[in-house]
């Protein structure tokens, strides 16, 4: 994995935290699945899928929107909201115990955090 890579996810699962702290139940099964994040050279259909077998989430680097945002010079905080967005859409699809309402909620403290907190670069100064 490149410096970048592993900047990317501690940023990632920094920020998981933080949104986790205040999103209850749904917010603790989000954090543990950020512990399980993992990141392939595949071109999937779609940038993040949920490995059901190993129960981790998959970021796909060979994604042509992964590839870019990895490669993107600007390298925006604001961009990692999408595969945290992403990881709760998968989490209410599999977790029968989260529910549309928790999604809702989520995503409604998700955009406070865009706007609020979630400002400057995921790599700091590369």
């Amino acid at each position: 994995m490149s410096e970048l890579t592993g900047k990317f996810l501690t940023q990632l699962k920094a920020d998981i935290a933080l949104l986790a702290a205040e999103t209850g139940e749904p917010g603790r099964k989000l954090n543990q699945l950020a512990q399980r994040i993992d990141i392939d050279e595949e071109a999937d259909t779609f940038p993040v899928s949920l490995d059901r077998e190993r129960g981790r989430v998959v970021i796909h680097g060979g994604h042509p929107s992964v590839e870019k945002l990895l490669n993107n010079p600007q390298r925006r905080r604001s961009d990692l909201l999408f595969f945290i967005s992403s990881m709760m859409s998968l989490l209410n699809r599999e977790e029968e115990d989260i529910t549309d309402e928790h999604e809702r909620a989520f995503h409604a403290r998700l955009l406070r955090f865009a706007l609020e907190e979630g400002q400057g670069s995921w790599a700091g100064a590369v």
